[in-house]
This record gives structure tokens, sequence and C-alpha cells, in this order.
């Protein structure tokens, strides 16, 4: 593949563009010039066109795209291999090659993929802002892949907003395990639009930190009628029941060992024996 104007346009954006030849930092070896065009031929007091910027560009973009075109096993679109690029042509083949963003891709897990673009934008052991906004206009784009609706399972109890704002009321609760429907063609203040239980809410846009990619339930068989409790105790109420041979996702183990199930609207629990569920 070849990076399209989109990813170029992204590279001219936070690289800049620099007409005569200078030094980021006084102790490196080469000088710059045009949209971050580094090495021995550049020289102290080289003056370029914009017309030559482009012509280096071009040249040092074709190193980087035959990188990700070789780290890169799985099938991409245009808009990831842009991102994959501007992140590499900033950052180097090395980081690319060693990066825990490169197996998420070839895992297609491009959910935790597009999150570990937020990780690389320390300078000097500090976040730099500019860095911070280049790693989120690379996920952005990384992301356009998507243009679809993704369903994510809920880590932990998700209270989800009316509006894009964390001071905003909370709408709905997507418990544990359950599923909702992130639409990252929306997206406001660092907040993606969630569906779930067919409305629209607000949360944070991270998917590793909030969602699973995979539902992260395990299936159980019920093996006699029983019902399940509010609270992973006997005195508490019941929320819910089963008849057997029917089936039970079960999300977790509470610290008394029974059993966290997802039971349609409720989470309910029961004692983790094989008296009730097996696998």
């Amino acid at each position: 593949m070849n990076i399209s104007k989109v990813g170029l346009d992204l590279i001219k954006e936070y690289e800049g563009l620099r007409l005569t030849a200078y030094k980021p930092v006084a102790s490196e070896q080469y000088w710059t010039i045009g949209y971050g065009h580094y090495g021995p031929d550049v020289w102290a007091g080289q003056v370029i066109t914009r017309a030559q910027a482009d012509a280096y560009l071009r040249s040092d973009v074709r190193r980087f795209e035959k990188a990700v075109n070789s780290a890169v096993k799985v099938s991409i679109n245009q808009n990831q291999f842009d991102a994959l690029v501007s992140f590499t042509y900033n950052l180097g083949e090395g980081t690319l090659y060693s990066s825990t963003l490169l197996q998420y891709v070839n895992k297609k897990q491009f959910g935790n993929a597009a999150d570990e673009f937020l990780l690389f934008v320390n300078a000097g052991g500090q976040p730099l802002p500019g860095l911070v906004r280049r790693r989120k206009e690379e996920r952005a784009l990384f992301l356009k892949a998507y243009n679809a609706i993704l369903w994510r399972y809920a880590r932990e109890d998700l209270n989800l907003r009316t509006k894009a704002d964390w001071n905003s009321s909370v709408g709905a609760t997507v418990p544990l395990g359950y599923a909702a429907q992130i639409n990252y063609g929306v997206q406001s203040n660092d907040f993606v639009q969630v569906i779930f239980r067919e409305k629209k809410y607000w949360y944070k846009e991270s998917l590793t930190l909030y969602w699973y990619d995979q539902d992260p339930a395990v299936v159980y068989t019920v093996v006699t009628e029983i019902s399940f409790r509010g609270q992973s105790k006997w005195d508490s109420r019941i929320v819910a029941k089963r008849k057997k041979g029917d089936k039970v996702r079960v999300v977790g183990t509470s610290q008394n060992g029974w059993l966290k199930c997802v039971l349609d609207d409720t989470v309910g629990y029961i004692p983790n024996n094989s008296m009730y569920l097996v696998k």
C-alpha cells in the first residue's frame, strides 16, 4: 500500500514546513529541512523551495510505507495504513516494530491498537501538547476504519452520561459484561456516543480502559432450577430464576466464591457449585 493525500497532509501538518536548514536539538549530527527531512544530504544554510520539500517528503515516506507494509501481517484499510505511516514517520521503524500497537494490529484487535497511539506522547519524560494532538489525530484516522457501530462489552459497571461531560447526569448504567454499541462516528469533548438498549448516551472514548473487544463471559448450563440473588449471599433478594438446561453467562467471581452472572436486564449471584451450574 501507499500513503494517501490524507496521510501526507497529516504528516505535513505536524512536521511543519521549514525551507531553511535547522537543528531542533543542537547536539544532533545532521541538519533538518522541509517536512522533517533529516540526514547527511542537508547542510547548514541550505534553502529549498516548497516543491523540493514535497519531493523530500515523498522520498522519505517511501521508507516508512515499506516498514508498515513489512510489519503488518493482516489486511488493513487506507485510513489505518495512513495513521501507521504517520506514526512511524514520527517515531521510527524500531518503535513500530517493538510496539504493542503493532501486536494488536496483527491480532486484528483494532480497538486496542487505536488506544496504543495515545501512549506515545512524551519527550524528556513529559507529555508534549503537539504529540498529544498528533497521536489523537492519528488514532481518529485509524478508527475511521470502523465507520460502523461496534459492539463492545463493559469491563465494569459503566455509568453512561446524557451529555459529553462528566458533570452531566447519568442516563443509564451498563453492567459488567453487558454489551453496548460504540458509535465512533459521533464524538465530542473526548467522549464517544454509546447506544444502550436503543437509547443514545455518552462515555469516555477509550476502548481498552472501559470495554472488552470480545464477550468476557463463560457460558454455563443450569443443572437444576435455581434462584439468583442480588448479592453474593443467600439472604439477599431473588433477582431471577432459571430452569434446568438454561444457559447462563458468567462474568466473574465474588470475593466469597459466588459466580457473578449476566441475566437479561440484571446481574445475579449463585454459589460456584456443580449442583447449580456446569460449564
